[in-house]
């Protein structure tokens, strides 16, 4: 026997990464807490790219019969995600929205933690948006029209704060600027903010007509991209990742019921609403 095949004759330790039912790699314990988000896509796109599917169906747009009012769903098991046990159900709800959304966009965008983030408007988004930035180690810049946020602001990890219209010479100074307002920004004064070479990532849905300035664009080499919450692989990630740093999202949380339901939504009508509301069924 030659001296390789005797190495290769030695006991070995495996380690089981997963374990699932024909051959797929879901195996669902009783009662264990999963979510879902994508019921279809087609196979030409890779891991990062499945939401952008020409055939896709998307939760919100398609399959009306399942929403979120409902007891029970059927999904596809590919699109299911288990929730790490540190989280609590009505934590996870908001992560696999909002959380996702900006996730993903820190993903796309090409984040590392040598980068300047900035977060435009202190929000749903936004206090999670700053918190993932800060985890990933990033200079976090926090830009509000609102002066009475910055102590929320650098509680959740900023760095930095600046009220918007401010002219100063650190205007320019992020590298990634994620857009999470629930309003449609001042796209001149966005481009303001970001370094030349910089990438602004809209997250928040907006059906108007986006009006900038193209020279801007082109003299700076500005990246303009679209986000959505988010690829399994990358779900799958920002739930590992919130629960080893311990990243939580800010809620109110309303009983599930038709007066829960209309106290929570009169509550988003008026704007009050810190910073994200769930509905419980034990609330």
């Amino acid at each position: 026997m030659s001296d390789h095949s005797r190495r290769r004759a030695k006991k070995l330790v495996y380690k089981i990464q997963w374990v699932g039912y024909n051959g797929k790699d879901h195996s669902w314990e009783p009662a264990a807490k999963i979510t879902g988000l994508v019921p279809q896509m087609k196979e030409e796109y890779d891991e990062m790219h499945e939401l952008y599917c020409e055939q896709r169906q998307l939760y919100g747009f398609d399959e009306f019969n399942q929403g979120s009012f409902a007891t029970y769903a059927t999904w596809n098991e590919q699109f299911l995600f288990r929730i790490p046990e540190s989280i609590p159900s009505a934590e996870a709800a908001p992560l696999m929205c909002a959380g996702a959304a900006v996730y993903s966009a820190l993903r796309s965008s090409g984040v590392q933690w040598y980068h300047r983030v900035g977060v435009l408007s202190l929000g749903g988004l936004g206090h999670l948006a700053v918190q993932y930035a800060a985890k990933m180690g990033c200079h976090v810049t926090v830009c509000s029209h609102s002066s009475g946020k910055e102590e929320a602001a650098r509680n959740l990890g900023a760095s930095e704060f600046q009220v918007m219209g401010d002219t100063s010479p650190s205007s320019r100074a992020v590298d990634c600027l994620l857009l999470t307002g629930a309003q449609k920004p001042d796209w001149f004064q966005a481009l303001s903010l970001v370094r030349r070479g910089g990438v602004i990532s809209a997250i928040t849905v907006d059906s108007s007509e986006l009006r900038c300035s193209y020279g801007d664009i082109l003299m700076n080499a500005t990246r303009v991209q679209g986000s959505l919450p988010a690829a399994p692989n990358v779900q799958r990630e920002m739930l590992s990742f919130s629960a080893l740093h311990e990243i939580k999202p800010i809620i109110e949380i309303f009983p599930f019921t038709e007066d829960g339901i209309d106290e929570a939504m009169e509550k988003l009508r008026q704007g009050k609403m810190r910073y994200r509301g769930v509905l419980a069924m034990d609330a």
